[in-house]
Parts: C-alpha cells; structure tokens; sequence
C-alpha cells in the first residue's frame, strides 16, 4: 500500500470526501472577497470632542448594525477639508458606499456653504439673487464625490456650478443623515428610538396633514391636500383611503377645499394626542417657527396665525411619537442648537425633513395631467417618487434619497424650463434628519 493510499485509509476520508473540503474552502474564500467585501458602506462622522462617553456608546453600537467605518472629525475645520478625506479615502474602495450618517450640529461635524444664486426664471435672463445675501449650508455634497474637494474652499452656488461648467452632480449616489443633537442628546435619542421602533415597525405612519398654500394663485396649485387624495390615493394608489386626514387652512382669499377639518394648534394637539403620525405641513416657515399664515381678500401682507415653535412645540406635542416632513421654509437653518428640527429633535420627533434655507415653490401644478409633464420641475413628482418608495418597503431616508435622486435627474433633463436652476435649490435646500 502506498503512502497516500495508507493516509487516506488512516483518516477514513476519500478523495470524493477531500475535494468537497477543497471546495467549501474555496467557498468560504470566495464568499469573503466577492459577497462580503461587497456589503454597503456607512461612513459615521462624529467629533469625539462632542460627545459623552455614553453618545459615543451609543453610536459605536449604532455603527455595527452596518458594514460601518467610524471616523473622529476632530480637528476638521471645514466640510471640504472632511470631503477631501472621504473621497481620498472611499472613492476607489471595493465597497458600495450605503450613506454618510452625521452625528451633532454644524459645530461638532461641518456642513458645506452656498449662495443662493440662479439664472432669472424669464426670457431676459440675468442673475437672481434674490433676498438673500447670506450664505446657507447643505450637506448635500455628502452625497457624492463628483466635485472636487479643492471647490468648497468658498461658497458655492448654483449659476456659478453651471455657467462654468464645475465637476459636481446634483443627483445622489447614496444617502445623507444627520441627527443634530449635541453632547448628552445623542444617548437620550437613541433610548427613544430604540422604544419608538419596537412599537412601529412600518415605515409609513399614517399621515396628519396640515396644508396652507403658500402660492396666492386661484386654484392653490401648490395644495397638497388636493394631491394627497386625488392623486396619490385616488390616481396612483400610493396611499390608502382612510391612511390621511387633512386639515387646511378654510381661511382667507384662498382656502382649501379639500380638507377634513381646519388648521389649528387644537387639531394638531388632538391628532399628536390620538396616536404615532407623520405630521406632513406645508406653509410659510423661519428659523424657530413654523408659520400659519393667510392672506385675506384685499390684504396686501398675509396675517400669520399662531401655530408651533421653539417655545410651544414640545408643550403641544409631548403625548406621541412623530416623524415630521415639512414643506416649510428655514426650520434647519444653520444647523444649529437654536432651529425648530434641534427643538423637536430632543422631543418626541424621530425624525425629520426639512430645508436649511427657503425652499422655491416654482413649478407646482396639482393637476399636471401626465405622470411626464409632472416630472418636468414641479416638486410634486419628488412627492410622487417619496411615496413609491415608502410603498416598495423602504425607509423614510432611503424613500428620500431615491425620490431626490429622481427628482434631479427630472429637472436636469428640463432645463429648458427657466425655472430649473431655482428646483436644483431645493435639491441643495431639502434634508433628511434622523439615523438611516
């Protein structure tokens, strides 16, 4: 008997036996160079100079849900010199990048500047500027690696990136969180998360909407209550009847007819008081309010009707759970500790969606009769696309991600609509908040 004859007999395995081992092995390798190494990416940015022992633990336990990498900003002065790193880093790296979740205000992880500024929305053409000469901050460009880092050393803007024809995308390749709370709140927020999803394991929450048009046009183009029921339950079944209850403003030169009852802090406390919701609002906004404003037949300003802010909110809605997307200008602005989404951050609020700066209301038209003319620079097909991701199962961040990606790539392919630069604001403008 030969040696091998004599090892294989000893062992009591064959050479069918052997193979198959060969075989699992080169399984096992494979696996982990082609299915492992492929799992998405999470970047996690934190300042560890930002937060407790306790924030921290929490957002290390947080990270490893994920294929995750966390990095310490620490020391970064700006969002480009951050952006700089990251593309550096992750741009040619094997993994899928699945988002960049962002811990604490502008303070702790820097955000990026621009300057509104647009090509006029008219034949004459021109810069608009509007009435705003300050500079606002998106973490936008989080989303991406399209730009180059050296191009956030000033603010940019919108005219600028096009006329000259800059690398930058306006589409996102992935998504972009930020929960912005400070040192101490992370911890507090994350106890009340873990509660809120093992009570509401659906991602669509049924909806409590408070709509005042803030376009002064016969017909309210811009009513979502109108869109809510004739389209996106009626036309194209992305909500269930009975999913929605709409309060609308029944005030004013203006008023909205489709509503169930009317806009008020008394129904917004007994809506919060019956249950879990999204409170979906649009009306006016600023920094740490949100506006109920209506403008009355002859009136030459609107009359603004007490409503929520930084001082009533967490008095008005402590009973449930919320999440929050609002069609209201400036609530996140500057990503501060002072803005209405920090508010309600440290409340009962989940999360939340919300601009930084105004957000344009060109292009709103409820009845486009084609699903093709309502991509064509009218916010509404981001609504549209928001809800037809919630309905395949998606989360709130991931919904948002997508419906912005589709809403970008719509006006991109329409910029024969003078309009278009002033929807690439919104682009810019609209954020998600909370964890992805």
């Amino acid at each position: 008997m030969t040696s091998k004859a004599y090892f294989l007999r000893k062992i009591k395995i064959n050479k069918y036996q052997i193979m198959s081992i060969i075989f699992f092995l080169l399984f096992l390798t494979f696996s982990s160079v082609w299915v492992f190494a492929k799992r998405n990416l999470l970047l996690i940015l934190y300042n560890s100079d930002c937060v407790t022992p306790k924030d921290y633990a929490a957002i290390k336990k947080y990270s490893q849900k994920f294929n995750s990498v966390l990095i310490d900003v620490k020391g970064q002065e700006t969002a480009g010199d951050i952006y700089g790193y990251l593309k550096s880093t992750y741009s040619h790296f094997p993994h899928t990048i699945e988002g960049v979740q962002i811990f604490g205000t502008k303070t702790d992880v820097p955000s990026f500047n621009f300057k509104f500024k647009c090509r006029r929305a008219d034949e004459k053409g021109g810069i608009d500027t509007a009435y705003y000469p300050n500079s606002f901050l998106s973490d936008f460009c989080y989303s991406n690696f399209a730009a180059s880092a050296e191009s956030f050393q000033e603010p940019l803007n919108i005219y600028d990136i096009i006329d000259t024809k800059m690398p930058f995308s306006f589409v996102p390749e992935w998504q972009v969180s930020r929960l912005p709370l400070t040192e101490g709140e992370i911890s507090k927020y994350f106890k009340k998360y873990k509660k809120f999803k093992a009570e509401n394991p659906s991602n669509m929450l049924p909806i409590s909407a408070f709509i005042c048009t803030t376009l002064d046009e016969p017909g309210n183009p811009d009513d979502f209550g109108y869109f809510f029921k004739e389209r996106l339950d009626k036309e194209f079944s992305l909500l269930k009847h009975g999913s929605y209850k709409i309060y609308g403003s029944a005030r004013g030169e203006f008023p909205i007819t489709s509503r169930d009852d009317d806009f008020t802090v008394k129904n917004i406390t007994k809506e919060n008081k019956s249950g879990v919701k999204d409170f979906f609002i649009e009306t006016h906004g600023l920094k740490r309010q949100i506006i109920h404003s209506v403008k009355y037949p002859g009136a030459k300003v609107h009359s603004s009707l007490k409503f929520l802010n930084t001082e009533n909110v967490s008095r008005i809605l402590k009973h449930n759970y919320y999440t929050l997307t609002a069609w209201c200008c400036h609530l996140a602005s500057d990503l501060d500790e002072a803005n209405f989404i920090h508010k309600i951050m440290t409340g009962k609020c989940i999360d939340a969606i919300a601009p930084t700066h105004i957000l344009t209301i060109n292009g709103f038209i409820k009845k486009e009769p084609l699903l093709a003319e309502l991509e064509n620079n009218n916010p509404f097909y981001f609504y549209y696309e928001f809800f037809k991701n919630l309905n395949k199962g998606r989360s709130r961040s991931e919904s948002f991600t997508k419906a912005k990606a589709s809403y970008a790539s719509a006006i991109l392919e329409h910029q024969d609509n003078l309009i278009y630069q002033y929807s690439l604001h919104n682009i810019l403008a609209y954020h998600y908040f909370g964890l992805i």
